[in-house]
């Protein structure tokens, strides 16, 4: 059996009980009954909390303070850094929202073999455009003021302020996407 909406996206963590559902505009995954699942659904990318429920994971990840050229405002984000290779920081359109993904996980992988020899941004665009909206909000690659949504930044990874967990990018729509239909995706993002 396969998920009953197509906003749903399953994950099979053992032979008898449980998936993760994630279901469209929320943004936690909620616990399931078991049903088959999509394949390239990486159960490393997942974990078993102390009250049994089924996670998805989060990266612990530094953030700084940034300045809206726009506003003025002073806002938190969560940055890599210049050591981060393969990485990134999605930031939703609002900048209230954060999202990491690795290029050398599965579906970027698949994104990139249809991009050769496309630039990092061309490749982190798509990227984004094919990520799970978090909150209803896309995803874009560049930091966005989380006061007036502005991408006109006039400084960031300045002071260093905390530490964020940020959850890691789901790809629930496009997964599943045979090669020919994810061309069509990632050529409509560019």
């Amino acid at each position: 059996m396969s998920a009953s909406r197509k906003d749903d996206c399953l994950l099979r963590v053992d032979e008898q009980t449980v998936v993760l559902a994630k279901v469209k505009g929320q943004n936690r995954p909620k616990a399931a009954p078991l049903r088959d699942f999509p394949l390239g659904k990486n159960p490393r990318h997942y974990y078993q909390n102390i009250s049994g429920q089924i996670c998805h994971m989060n990266k612990s990840i530094t953030t700084f303070q940034a300045k809206c050229a726009n506003c003025g405002q002073l806002f938190e984000h969560p940055s890599l850094g210049d050591q981060a290779y393969g990485e990134m920081i999605l930031c939703s359109a609002d900048g209230k929202h954060f999202a990491w993904i690795s290029a050398f996980a599965e579906l970027p992988q698949r994104v990139s073999a249809l991009l050769p020899g496309a630039s990092a941004m061309v490749f982190w665009n798509a990227i984004a455009c094919l990520a799970d909206p978090i909150a209803s909000q896309q995803l874009t690659p560049r930091l966005h003021c989380s006061f007036c949504s502005s991408d006109n930044i006039e400084f960031w990874e300045g002071e260093r302020i905390g530490v964020m967990n940020v959850p890691e990018a789901l790809f629930c729509d496009v997964s599943e996407l045979p090669t020919s239909e994810l061309k069509l995706r990632v050529s409509e993002s560019s």
